[in-house]
């Protein structure tokens, strides 16, 4: 699968991080990412089936362990020349690689967790089966089958690890307009490192 990253950087270092992407494409510690997910694609069924599934069974505890945010052309142009683009950081760069469906979720922070907490079902479902496929129903109709808000997180933390949710979010052309105006057609973590070898331009 193809992803883009997003990235604004100063002009006296730009040189360098693109030789740098290069040469050993992305790693831990490289930059500012490390989000709390853990690879929960091997024990999803079984905590589906839990009644009473909760961010404790689907947050990891400990460092954070080391993924890459990115998206599809369209939102990782927009963090490169807008989002996270400043008087210091003013040089945008777009990367673009490859990553096995195995190494990727969806990025749901600025838009997918929303709507699992706060969505009306009858005028949210369409629209989520419309950016993440059908194998999204499950989880959201359990979610907004309560009240209870955690429940909703942790429905929300086995969503974005589904492969067949994964897949249907890839293929997704509708703008999405989220959290702090953020603009992308998908939203990923990529699982680091990414090889030099899976670069492909940046």
């Amino acid at each position: 699968m193809l992803f883009y990253r997003g990235i604004a950087v100063s002009q006296q270092r730009a040189a360098e991080i693109i030789s740098d992407v290069r040469q050993n494409g992305l790693l831990p510690g490289q930059g500012r990412w490390g989000y709390l997910f853990a690879d929960l694609k091997p024990q999803l069924e079984s905590l589906w089936r839990l009644p009473n599934l909760t961010t404790a069974h689907t947050k990891p505890t400990g460092a954070p362990l080391p993924w890459v945010a990115c998206a599809d052309p369209t939102g990782a142009s927009y963090y490169a020349l807008k989002h996270n683009r400043s008087s210091e950081n003013d040089i945008p760069l777009l990367i673009t690689f490859e990553a096995d469906l195995r190494n990727v979720i969806i990025d749901g922070r600025n838009f997918l967790y929303t709507l699992f907490q706060f969505g009306e079902p009858h005028r949210a479902r369409p629209v989520v089966e419309q950016l993440f496929g059908t194998a999204i129903h499950r989880y959201v109709d359990r979610a907004w089958s309560t009240k209870d808000q955690e429940h909703r997180i942790a429905l929300c933390d086995l969503a974005v690890q589904d492969d067949a949710a994964v897949n249907a979010h890839a293929q997704n052309k509708t703008v999405i307009g989220g959290r702090y105006s953020t603009r992308f057609c998908g939203a990923f973590l990529v699982r680091l490192p990414v090889t030099a070898e899976a670069v492909l331009d940046v």
